[in-house]
């Protein structure tokens, strides 16, 4: 999968269901040399985090029904 589609998909999917968490795996700097994973999660994260804002789910008033205590 390309960057820019993973990123259409990261999109379609948060502006269209409710987002409780997001969690990156499998990035290791140590490992990553030329840091192309580490900016590819960092843009994951920056752009999940502005269609959350975007899309009316964040900031939150109240804590949503999905979230338990």
């Amino acid at each position: 999968m390309l960057p820019r589609e993973a990123l259409y998909l990261l999109s379609k999917i948060i502006r269209n269901a409710p987002v409780c968490g997001l969690e990156v795996v499998e990035v290791s700097p140590p490992y990553d040399i030329s840091d192309m994973t580490s900016l590819m999660a960092t843009r994951v994260i920056c752009d999940a985090m502005g269609h959350m804002v975007a899309s009316g789910q964040l900031p939150r008033r109240e804590k949503p029904s999905y979230i338990n205590d």
